[in-house]
């Protein structure tokens, strides 16, 4: 599918590695994958018991005795898809598409977070015509669900000190700096009845929000799908009684959430009460406020077809989830003095679902300092606990920190100047980057992030702008040749 596109060794990685499911969780096969390039290509390589992926290659003529440059990214990507795919993910392949200009996957995320550091990585590798120092190629694992394989890593089996990862998302900018992150699992214990006889159920749905990354995309007014059913069924209880027998959403903390859904049951007489209210409110409210950037929103309420359920909540428990989902912290908490346009912290309710008569809400909490991170997190523990829930953390990674005396920063610098003619942008971001855990596991680690355009990762609308590919290819050689 990608045969015509350039750099052509690279876009052949990329569709091998596509043609390999490697969700979070499931990239033992995509490991095996790169041992065996490895030992294809004669080059020592070791597996480490927590799946990362260290390749070894020499420096090129002339690069021998030149100091290791480590290129870093992650083996793992976000496994999202359209409300109509039916594709398995965990063991089928994605379906690759392009018009020349883009590449993207059809009703799947399509992985160039962070396929294209792998493929970048492979087509260094199988070429005998490229200037550069000894390199040790680091691939971790799990990166998007909690870093675990950056946290595992065993640093000794590193003796470079510049780190260049090839994570970020765009051309032109150089990334020295990034938010730490604690994930944060919330549970409500609900009271559930019996349904009486004669009792109707709704469906209320939100679909079709914009949602995205909840680093990236956090301070760009995408709204959360959760919140907005929340509005909904606020809006709705107001008008006539019902009981919540299901309700849920977004299955990632670090996706702010497109869509959420709700069934609950109500009297005979108030079907057709809550339906109209809930089109009432997506009409005369949401479409007010919201519609100018949410322009694709949808809401469906209709009375479910599906058999009536047979236990529903309580009305204390129904509004004690309304009351926790409109009023939990979400979104932007504060941004950098010196930037407004910077977020500093924020935290994103991205999972949404019941188990056992348990309401579970999932989020991933973000911040540039560490001092806002615990703030955000007594600030949720104190809101969930006051709810009398219970709040949960873990997958706690630190920020990573700008480093004022960078010679790797002024190699990439320079390099920018004379193949862009001019100056690149040197910035901090709200994402995670694995950098900040790599820098505790590289003494004195000099560390650069870049990577080419990406547009709504971790969302099916992902795609990969081809022409930045090729550029920043050619960035990265220049660089590589430069670090003699």
């Amino acid at each position: 599918m990608l045969e015509n596109l350039k750099p052509m060794k690279v876009f052949r990685y990329f569709e091998e590695i596509s043609a390999i499911p490697h969700g979070s969780g499931n990239v033992e096969a995509i490991g095996d994958y790169c041992m065996k390039f490895a030992e294809n290509h004669k080059l020592r390589a070791v597996k480490e018991p927590c799946g990362n992926v260290i390749i070894y290659a020499d420096g090129t003529a002339g690069y021998e005795s030149s100091e290791p440059v480590i290129l870093q990214g992650h083996l793992d990507m976000v496994c999202e898809k359209s409300n109509d795919c039916v594709k398995d993910m965990e063991e089928e392949a994605i379906t690759l598409c392009t018009d020349g200009e883009w590449v993207w996957a059809d009703g799947t995320t399509l992985g160039g977070d962070d396929g294209i550091a792998i493929a970048y990585v492979l087509a260094i590798l199988d070429s005998d015509d490229i200037p550069h120092p000894p390199l040790e190629i680091l691939l971790t694992v799990d990166e998007e669900t909690g870093m675990t394989g950056a946290e595992n890593l065993d640093g000794s089996l590193l003796k470079g000190k510049k780190l260049i990862n090839i994570d970020s998302e765009e051309e032109g900018f150089i990334t020295v700096s990034c938010a730490g992150g604690v994930r944060c699992a919330c549970e409500y214990e609900m009271e559930f009845t019996d349904t009486e006889e004669g009792m109707c159920a709704v469906e209320i749905k939100v679909d079709k929000l914009l949602g995205g990354h909840s680093g990236v995309e956090i301070n760009k007014r995408r709204l959360n799908g959760h919140k907005v059913l929340a509005e909904v069924l606020n809006y709705a209880y107001k008008q006539a009684e019902f009981f919540i027998c299901d309700i849920k959403g977004g299955n990632k903390t670090n996706v702010i959430p497109k869509s959420a859904c709700a069934v609950v049951v109500t009297k005979a007489e108030n079907k057709d009460i809550i339906i109209n209210a809930a089109s009432e409110y997506f009409r005369d409210i949401f479409w007010n406020e919201n519609g100018s950037f949410e322009a694709e929103a949808e809401l469906c309420a209709c009375e479910s077809f599906e058999a009536v359920p047979a236990k529903h909540m309580t009305a204390a428990s129904t509004k004690k989830v309304i009351f926790a989902l409109m009023n939990s912290p979400d979104g932007v908490v504060t941004v950098m003095k010196n930037d407004p346009d910077m977020v500093k912290s924020s935290l994103n309710m991205g999972e949404l679902y019941i188990d056992n008569n348990s309401v579970k809400m999932g989020y991933l909490i973000r911040s540039n300092s560490l001092s806002g991170k615990k703030a955000i997190m007594e600030k949720l523990r104190s809101f969930t606990e006051y709810l009398g829930g219970k709040a949960v953390f873990d997958s706690d990674y630190p920020s990573w920190e700008y480093r004022e005396a960078s010679p790797l920063r002024d190699v990439m610098v320079e390099a920018f100047r004379e193949m862009y003619g001019r100056e690149p942008v040197i910035t901090s971001i709200h994402a995670g980057l694995e950098c900040g855990l790599l820098s505790e596991k590289i003494t004195d680690g000099d560390m650069v992030s870049i990577g080419p355009d990406l547009e709504n990762v971790h969302t099916p609308d992902e795609r990969m702008n081809v022409a930045s590919v090729e550029r920043t290819w050619n960035y990265l050689l220049s660089v590589l040749k430069k670090l003699k």
